[in-house]
């Protein structure tokens, strides 16, 4: 990672503990923003903490019925 926070697929793969292909999956389906300069891509960091926060889910305690 750099000061601005940029990571390559690789990077963005091993910081969310996925296969750079399930990150380009989640690129081409736009869940997840990129910036390309020249023709490389980059994520921020700041936006993949927020994708994966998105994610999170809360199941009802079954046992509060």
């Amino acid at each position: 990672m750099n000061d601005l926070g940029l990571l390559t697929t690789k990077e963005a793969a091993e910081f969310m503990r996925l296969s750079p292909s399930a990150v380009l999956k989640l690129r081409m389906e736009g869940k997840i923003p990129f910036i390309k300069l020249g023709k490389k891509v980059f994520f921020k960091r700041d936006a993949l903490i927020a994708y994966v926060d998105r994610q999170q889910l809360i199941y009802p305690n079954d046992g509060d019925q």
